[in-house]
């Protein structure tokens, strides 16, 4: 495996006094390890060519710091990428925040995007239907010049998600990422 062009997700886990463990993204799952080509699709993972160390996996990452996975009372996703979503049958009680056009692209048919949106939220990691909630986006929102940005619902901490990528025609590098969610000053 080329080290150099291996995909990986950097995954930020917040301590909060109010709302318990919060995840940002969960990268690869316990299952995404077991069977890469069926959990992520083999193009992918031959494209790709992730690190599938299961010691890398946020789960195992979580339990060796002292935590239980149910401790993880939330995830915070920055956009639904099969890179940035696997470990979320490994958390199946936490509830899932997503910026709320994410949330439409996979939740709405008629959305413009829902079909491509369907296609890379990869079956396996909703198959165990996670708790998807969208967050609340105020019109015209910015935050630190990121715009669009959406506050998830029901959580003492103030945490932003971005605005998820525009189409499935972006000019953007397939390799390229939003930036992570922030604490909010």
């Amino acid at each position: 495996m080329n080290r150099e062009r291996a995909a990986v997700c950097h995954c930020l886990l917040i301590e909060t006094d109010s709302d318990g463990l919060v995840l940002v993204d969960t990268g690869l799952g316990t299952a995404d390890l077991q069977h890469p080509d069926r959990s992520l699709g083999a193009d992918w993972v031959a494209y790709a060519q992730p690190a599938l160390n299961p010691e890398e996996c946020v789960l195992h990452q979580v339990v060796r710091l002292g935590y239980a996975p149910r401790d993880v009372r939330h995830i915070v996703l920055t956009h639904l990428h099969r890179d940035h979503t696997g470990g979320l049958p490994d958390f199946p009680h936490a509830r899932v925040h997503v910026h709320p056009d994410e949330y439409r692209s996979v939740t709405d048919p008629t959305a413009a995007h829902h079909r491509y949106s369907l296609d890379r939220f990869m079956p396996s990691h909703r198959a165990h239907d996670p708790l998807l909630t969208p967050a609340l986006a105020a019109e015209n929102s910015e935050w630190f010049g990121f715009p669009g940005v959406a506050r998830p619902q029901g959580m003492a901490c103030e945490l932003s998600t971005p605005r998820p990528f525009p189409t499935p025609s972006s000019s953007r590098s397939s390799r390229e990422h939003r930036p992570t969610p922030r604490l909010a000053s």
